[in-house]
Order: C-alpha cells, then sequence, then structure tokens
C-alpha cells in the first residue's frame, strides 16, 4: 500500500472534505480532522478513540504507533504504511473517521447538522440547570449580604475563606461594647 492509495481512499468515505495541513494532506469529517497523509514519511495519522487505538497498538506494534505527546493521548496514532496490510488499514480509517463523525452527541452518519446540535443542547441540559440554579442561588446569597451590610456597616460583614458572610459574632460583640458603655 502506498500513501497515494492511503488519501485515494480516504477521499471515498461519506462527507469527507479534504484539506492541506503543513505540508500534508488532512481529511475531515464533520469539521473534525481524522487523518492526516504524509506521503514524504510514507505514513498516515489517525485520530482514534482510545479504545480503537489501544486495539490497533495491541494488533499490530509493527504498523501502527501512538504519537509520543498530547496529540497521541487524544488518539492519534501513526500508521507505518510500508507495514500494514490494506484491510487492516481500512479497518482503522474507518474507525477514524466515524469517530469524527459522531464528535456531536447522539449523532450519527445519517443526522443533519442541526438534529447533531439539537441533541449536543440535550445532552448538555441537565448541566445548564444546575449551574442557572447555582447562580440563583448565589444571588440570593449576595442580596442577603448586601442588606446586611447596610444594617450592619462596612466593617461589621466579615468574609470567611468560603465566600459567606459572618456577622453574629460581630454583632453579638457589638451588643456586648454598648451595654457596657451605656
Amino acid at each position: 500500500m502506498t500513501t497515494q492509495q492511503a488519501a485515494q481512499r480516504a477521499k471515498t468515505l461519506e462527507g469527507v472534505i479534504k484539506k492541506e495541513h503543513f505540508g500534508s494532506e488532512a481529511f475531515v469529517a464533520n469539521g473534525r480532522m481524522f487523518a492526516t497523509v504524509w506521503h514524504d514519511q510514507e505514513k498516515v495519522n489517525l485520530r482514534l478513540s482510545s479504545q480503537d487505538q489501544r486495539k490497533f497498538l495491541i494488533s499490530d506494534g509493527e504498523a501502527f504507533e501512538k504519537i509520543d505527546n498530547a496529540w497521541g493521548k487524544q488518539g492519534w496514532t501513526c500508521v507505518n504504511i510500508k507495514f500494514i496490510e490494506v484491510a487492516q488499514f481500512m479497518e482503522a480509517l474507518k474507525c477514524a473517521w466515524i469517530y469524527s463523525a459522531q464528535k456531536t452527541p447522539g449523532a450519527n452518519l445519517n443526522t443533519t447538522r442541526a438534529e447533531q446540535k439539537k441533541a449536543k443542547r440535550q445532552a448538555l441540559a441537565p448541566l445548564k440547570k444546575l449551574e442557572r440554579k447555582k447562580s440563583a442561588q448565589a444571588k440570593k446569597q449576595l442580596a442577603r449580604s448586601e442588606k446586611l451590610k447596610e444594617k450592619v456597616g462596612e466593617a461589621g460583614v466579615q468574609q470567611a475563606s468560603n465566600g459567606t458572610s459572618h456577622i453574629l459574632t460581630h454583632l453579638n460583640k457589638e451588643h456586648k461594647i454598648r451595654g457596657k458603655k451605656r
């Protein structure tokens, strides 16, 4: 197999766009790069899921090599074209393509962009609801703190390390002092 054949096969996958990437050919699905072909080095880099990356590294350590940096931790795997069979390369290429095409929760290869965005909103809805609840609680606490500042004065409100207002101790001390002066 050659890098030209690898690039040709990547182009045939549904919804793939070819781009230039630092002197290599890059292939993108769903706005996400999944393969780069380095003709001069006779290598192809694929973005695999962590499970697929482990599977291919175990199956053929000569043809597959985890990229030794942060990109490798994200699933990027180098395929040495000289040492791989066409069927094995196609399996890895399709895994990378599917992983990129399904980057949005609930997406599949036949969903539209609008459907993918809706699925993403639905997946994130519980998290956003929790954030709104915490925000509302924080606003209420701030309002209570402002009311207490008006009553006691700025010096009367002491901020604790966790950000809550504690004035009871100060009020008790203030009451004792005033009681002694009178």
